[in-house]
């Protein structure tokens, strides 16, 4: 299952000695894709991006036992990502994914909403929030791989936007929470993505109720899925 695998490995490898785990946690990508499941819309489909369902469960049990940096090159891979021109390559990269699947509104709705808390924190005390950079390499593709899997993500526009601005929220509050605990940062961008899973029937109730509901059937009417898409991405 190459996109479980790929994915995977852009976050997470295990040290030599522990490398077993590695394949603990891409059969655990498989399991949930398979049998994690829930309906839809009337369809079928697994409840958790498999890329983040292995990890999430290895992750959390690293970070109890505080053995990450015992066990995984997670820090580095993290750092490595902090060279030159990486946020482009990123982005380039992102624009196939978004013309092909129509995920654009949820990168641009957490992009933006971390942008907009970034600089209202720094108005606000006059500090930068983040240490080194306003918006690292890593983060900017949790907001492009872990955050668009078609199937685990919201399927209305007004949805989208609400589930990527969650997100955006949840990795600010997320940053200084792990620094608090002295648990590497590189989690930050993982740990919202479960929950966020879980919350998107809801998220689709409420964003097809209401005023939300009248918007959303007048943005999605407004132009054909795939001219409405290359707005979005137009914006981005």
């Amino acid at each position: 299952p190459l996109p479980i695998v790929l994915s995977t490995n852009l976050l997470l490898w295990f040290r030599d000695d522990w490398y077993y785990l590695q394949f603990v946690m891409l059969t655990l990508g498989v399991l949930g894709k398979n049998f994690v499941t829930w309906k839809r819309d009337g369809v079928r489909t697994h409840i958790v991006n498999p890329s983040v369902f292995g990890q999430i469960i290895l992750a959390l049990a690293l970070i109890v036992t505080g053995t990450t940096d015992q066990l995984t090159f997670g820090r580095q891979i993290a750092t490595s990502f902090e060279v030159p021109h990486m946020v482009i390559v990123i982005f380039l990269c992102g624009l196939v994914v978004q013309a092909l699947f129509e995920v654009t509104l949820m990168t641009l709705a957490a992009v933006a909403t971390i942008v907009a808390v970034n600089v209202a924190y720094t108005d606000a005390t006059g500090l930068y929030y983040f240490v080194n950079t306003n918006f690292a390499a890593p983060i900017f593709l949790g907001v492009h791989l872990f955050i668009t899997d078609p199937a685990t993500s919201p399927r209305s526009n007004v949805g989208r936007v609400i589930f990527g601005c969650l997100y955006g929220l949840a990795y600010f509050a997320l940053f200084r929470v792990l620094l608090a605990f002295e648990v590497p940062l590189f989690w930050d961008k993982l740990l919202p993505v479960p929950i966020l899973n879980l919350m998107v029937p809801l998220i689709d109730r409420v964003s097809r109720s209401g005023w939300l509901g009248r918007l959303d059937r007048r943005w999605v009417n407004a132009l054909p899925h795939r001219k409405l898409n290359l707005v979005h991405m137009g914006v981005w």
